[in-house]
């Protein structure tokens, strides 16, 4: 049996066996985020502080999610994945969103992450909402923070539909709940 293939079973039989936690894919990401230049496995494994068989059966789960793709012998980040990365991830300090009702009219909330984003769409005065959705506020954040233009034109698109009130709520929350999940989801064992 070649070396390549012995750790390839290696790695299928730790995740299988362990699984794995969201907090260690995400630092896989992290780091190969971070990585400027060429990195070797042995190298890039002593970054993430994991064993070998652990590294190549996350990347393994991380390259069937989209998040990371193979070229070769060599792994790199997917846009998706860095979209993942972001959305998973606290927010850097000063790019939080607030919550306002009109100009100058704090709420007194601001969400540090997608998920507390989510979880504080269900606590806000919706005029909250119909104010931030009517400015375009929600999908120039998701932009600009987290680069996801697909989750951002889902929000504009309800924009257009004119909802307000709590069909308007409803609506943010169902496609939140949907992007952030299936990031959540994927990256879970």
């Amino acid at each position: 049996m070649s070396t390549l293939t012995h750790l390839k079973t290696v790695g299928d039989n730790i995740i299988s066996e362990v699984g794995g936690s969201v907090e260690e894919r995400l630092k896989i990401l992290r780091v190969m985020n971070e990585v400027t230049g060429k990195v070797g496995l042995k190298e890039f494994t002593e970054m993430v502080g994991l064993t070998l068989g652990q590294t190549l059966g996350y990347l393994q789960g991380l390259v069937k999610a989209g998040f990371v793709r193979k070229v070769e012998r060599r792994y790199s980040i997917t846009g998706e994945g860095k979209i993942a990365l972001k959305a998973l991830s606290p927010v850097p300090e000063g790019m939080e969103f607030h919550f306002y009702t009109g100009i100058g009219q704090y709420t007194g909330f601001s969400a540090k992450s997608l998920k507390e984003f989510y979880e504080l769409l269900k606590k806000v005065d919706v005029g909250a909402l119909e104010f931030h959705v009517s400015r375009g506020d929600f999908e120039n954040w998701i932009t600009s923070v987290f680069g996801d233009t697909e989750f951002a034109n889902e929000i504009m698109r309800i924009r257009e539909s004119a909802l307000s009130g709590e069909s308007l709520r409803n609506e943010i929350l169902r496609v939140t709940e949907a992007r952030y999940k299936k990031f959540e989801k994927l990256l879970s064992p």
